[in-house]
């Protein structure tokens, strides 16, 4: 039947609306008018139990709902809460009290979870049953609803609140007597509850009648009407029975307006019934699409269930309203993988744009420190130039100044004064040539000729020559069977000198510096930045202050310096040659207790002599030699030496006359044994292209090539340009004796 009435239209559902709403009530009244005239006085008394019955399970109703309310916002309060989970039983009492009067309750009291309570204001223990429903309770003489309710924080079961209303003082008994209008009893399982105590004889107890059977009895003389119910509340079943006085004469002038009033409240009570159906039938529907609409608002797209099967009206609204929630999710889901796309084309374009400008910042920085990196080598390249120039004159100087020294040794015996007077002169004149080289190398670090050189001689010499005068001394810890190096021996006593001035500057005080040297051989499993083979490790140990450890990383950049008087080149000089040769320069220290600098240079293939150092003297020999030098006290000298070494001499002053003399030479079948060209001359043909003309002349020209720009390339690859030997100026006759007596061998 309710399913038919479903199918019905809206216009059907009003259609039957009025009709029942007229005929309803007429059919009502004719069979309620009927059975009043065949038991009036019955039906009156059985409509005024009813009505109090009903009143009374109305009263208990909105009683239950009310507590099970309040129990319901009692245990949510996060006061209560949080003095349950510390077991404060004052604040839980103090609590208790003020709740009872905010939520209109007779009783309160809380348990912990073991249902053991902890504090209770007016209620019974026995409130705390299993069943958490609200429980119907008797207790003297008067009648408790009472409840128990979990209290939970999260998973948390922090115990239980229970609370009871007493209805024995409750304003539903003045509601009972305006309806009844007379004194009437309410018996609860055979307790006078709830009564008007005064109409009730003491000691007196009614047998309760059938259920929902209109009972005559007596109770103190006075005759009723009884009528019993059973009423439930939660699990509690108990009977309620209602008791009115029946005095015959009292009520006979009242039937016929009890019959209208009886009349007239069923007409309503079936017509509100009725309209109250219909009304339920339309607004069900109503409210689904108003409660999927708020779903909808709150960005919920999945909308509830809905009576979209339906044939009326409202089932078409409910499949259209479905539809367009489905599209609405349809647009939406398909907004957001377009805005998820879009996101991830703005993050990739974002860290495309992160990484551009940092590869651009980068760049700025790079750019920044290769034009500060070219503005120190254009200062260096403008004073290489320059000390290039003056290293180149004043070592023609030096080499007139060294061939005369040598010249007049020649005539000496080695036992003579003045032979060991010349000596030292020459010795000095080598320091002087020593620091030419030096101011060559800072300024544009020099390609090495490299020879083969005995380390601890080296080092012994340059160190000496640095602390003559210092207060600082030198220990020396390096064996006899040192390897020797292939180096250009002035870049490295250059490095000495640095390491020993350093090591001096830092003990002003005095002081010692050791000097180790060893042979290593390193191997695959090394970490240093070298590679495999035989290496000579010197080490330089000082008892200075140290280097802070922040300045550990700096001291080998070019102009760092922590000196007030200092150009911040000389480690850095140091770190390049050393690099020039093939080696490695580190450094380690703890401030407080100085610093020791090691370098690693690579052992010579094979151990010889030093071919610049004298030995047995000078080197005698015969032949011509052709000599090319545009300083003409060199060339006086060179001419005077080299006779007395037994050489037939013919010195020239430009690259032409050599070309010339060399051509003639060889016409005359008087070829020259050897030729000596000076690498410069200004304003004419130098060395490298007399070379070449001489080499088309005679592929087998013996040349050796000469210069005071050590740095040149063609002093350190001599060979590559057809030379036979170099000899570096300034040099003394006993070194370029001994490079004659090694080619023409």
């Amino acid at each position: 039947m309710i399913s038919y009435f479903r199918e019905f239209s809206f216009k059907k559902k009003l259609t039957l609306l009025v009709t029942a709403a007229i005929l309803l009530p007429l059919c009502i009244a004719s069979i309620f008018f009927a059975f009043i005239l065949d038991q009036q006085l019955k039906s009156i008394y059985a409509n005024r139990l009813a009505a109090g019955l009903q009143l009374f399970s109305l009263v208990i109703d909105q009683q239950e709902h009310e507590l099970t309310m309040g129990l319901a916002k009692a245990v949510n309060d996060n006061t209560l809460q949080m003095t349950m989970d510390l077991e404060i039983v004052p604040q839980l009492r103090k609590y208790l009290a003020t709740q009872i009067k905010a939520l209109n309750l007779s009783s309160l009291a809380v348990a912990n979870a073991r249902k053991e309570v902890i504090a209770s204001d007016g209620i019974s223990v026995s409130c705390f049953t299993e069943n958490h429903k609200v429980q119907l309770a008797v207790q003297g003489e008067n009648v408790l609803l009472c409840s128990i309710t979990p209290v939970m924080r999260g998973d948390q079961h922090l115990g239980y609140v229970a609370g009871g209303v007493d209805l024995a003082h409750n304003d539903f008994m003045p509601k009972l007597r305006l309806a009844m209008s007379e004194h009437f009893i309410v018996w609860i399982e055979g307790v006078p509850a709830l009564s008007d105590l005064s109409f009730v004889a003491d000691g007196i107890r009614p047998d309760m009648p059938p259920i929902g059977k209109i009972s005559d009895f007596k109770l103190a003389g006075v005759s009723y009407k009884i009528l019993t119910k059973e009423l439930s509340v939660g699990n509690r079943l108990s009977t309620v029975g209602i008791f009115l006085p029946s005095d015959e004469l009292t009520q006979g002038l009242q039937q016929i307006f009890f019959v209208v009033g009886i009349l007239v409240f069923v007409l309503f009570a079936v017509i509100m019934i009725v309209l109250q159906l219909v009304i339920r039938g339309l607004v069900s529907p109503v409210r689904q699409l108003i409660d999927a609409s708020s779903t909808l608002e709150k960005g919920n797209y999945h909308v509830p269930v809905l009576d979209y099967k339906r044939k009326d009206e409202f089932g078409s609204l409910n499949r259209t309203f479905r539809g367009m929630a489905v599209s609405l999710q349809g647009h939406i889901e398909n907004m957001g993988r377009m805005v998820n796309s879009r996101t991830a084309e703005l993050a990739a374009a974002n860290t495309a744009l992160m990484n551009d400008m940092i590869k651009r910042e980068k760049a700025e920085k790079e750019k920044s420190q290769l034009e500060e990196q070219l503005f120190q080598a254009r200062k260096l390249e403008s004073i290489g130039i320059l000390a290039g120039g003056i290293a180149h004159d004043f070592n023609n100087l030096l080499t007139g100044v060294l061939n005369n020294i040598s010249l007049a040794k020649m005539y000496l015996k080695p036992e003579d004064k003045a032979f060991k007077t010349l000596h030292k002169s020459e010795e000095v004149t080598r320091r002087a040539s020593d620091l030419t080289q030096q101011l060559l190398t800072f300024a544009k670090g020099g390609v090495p000729i490299k020879r083969n050189a005995s380390v601890s001689e080296l080092i012994k010499e340059s160190a000496s020559f640095v602390l003559r005068g210092s207060n600082v001394s030198c220990e020396y810890q390096m064996p006899d069977d040192l390897w020797t190096i292939e180096a250009d021996i002035g870049q490295i006593s250059q490095v000495v000198h640095n390491l020993v001035i350093n090591a001096d500057q830092s003990m002003p005080d005095g002081g010692k510096i050791v000097i180790t040297a060893e042979n290593i051989e390193l191997d695959k499993s090394h970490m240093l930045p070298l590679a495999e083979g035989r290496y000579v490790k010197v080490s330089f140990a000082d008892q200075g202050g140290g280097i802070a450890p922040e300045n550990l990383s700096k001291i080998f950049i070019p102009y760092f310096t922590t000196k007030k008087q200092g150009s911040g080149l000389g480690l850095a000089t140091s770190f390049s040659i050393i690099k020039n040769h093939g080696g490695f320069i580190t450094a380690e220290s703890v401030p407080g207790c100085g610093a020791t600098f090691l370098f690693y240079l690579p052992a010579a293939s094979r151990d010889a002599a030093d071919p610049g150092q004298v030995v047995n003297g000078f080197c005698h020999g015969g032949g011509r030699i052709l000599f090319l030098d545009d300083d003409d006290t060199i060339r006086e000298t060179m001419d005077d030496a080299l006779s007395f070494l037994g050489y037939e001499v013919k010195c020239v002053a430009d690259g032409a006359e050599v070309v010339a003399a060399y051509e003639q030479a060889l016409t005359d079948n008087r070829p020259f044994n050897a030729v000596i060209l000076d690498l410069t001359i200004p304003g004419g043909m130098g060395g490298v292209e007399t070379m070449e003309k001489l080499l088309v002349l005679d592929p087998g020209v013996r040349a050796i090539v000469s210069s005071g720009y050590s740095e040149d390339p063609v002093m350190a690859d001599f060979k590559k340009y057809g030379f036979t030997g170099v000899v570096p100026k300034p040099y003394r006759v006993e070194e370029l004796s001994q490079v004659l007596h090694d080619i023409l061998l």
